[in-house]
């Protein structure tokens, strides 16, 4: 008794039975038909050989999965092939990496100089995080400028 349900589980319904009976008679048709051709081809006109069959058969039925094994596979994109840090490095350019040792420098500047001389060195302890602010923002900048290059050419 399982193996009736297994078995059963296994076959197609009756529509797709019907459809691909249907769909086989119209391939053996073409196949017949080319391989008529072929033979005519060849010179033997009503003398189709199974040479000929066999020609048209891998015309119509190539014996190939399609799409094919291969071409079926997820592709996985080529930055995604790359470890995240390392695609974090390569994005980093030379305007970057100065900017935020800038931005870092100016900032340590202005924090030192703000708890040492807390009345006098308020107003420079400022300016020198203005300046860390504006080479914090040019960070992002550069790295939103590599970002669009490289994007705009994949």
């Amino acid at each position: 008794m399982v193996n009736e349900v297994n078995d059963n589980a296994s076959q197609p319904s009756d529509d797709t039975s019907q459809w691909l009976t249907g769909h086989i008679e119209t391939i053996k048709r073409k196949i017949r038909d080319e391989a008529a051709a072929i033979a005519k081809a060849d010179g033997r006109e009503n003398k189709v050989e199974p040479r000929d069959v066999a020609r048209a058969a891998l015309r119509y039925a190539p014996g190939e999965a399609f799409p094919t094994a291969e071409e079926s596979k997820v592709q996985i994109p080529l930055e995604m092939q790359i470890p995240f840090w390392k695609r974090m490095a390569l994005s980093i350019t030379g305007v970057t990496l100065v900017s935020g040792l800038l931005a870092i420098a100016f900032g340590v500047i202005g924090y030192l100089v703000g708890t040492r001389a807390a009345a006098q060195g308020a107003q420079f302890a400022s300016g020198a995080f203005d300046i860390a602010k504006i080479f914090a923002g040019a960070v992002v900048g550069s790295t939103g400028a590599t970002l669009a290059a490289n994007t705009k050419r994949n």
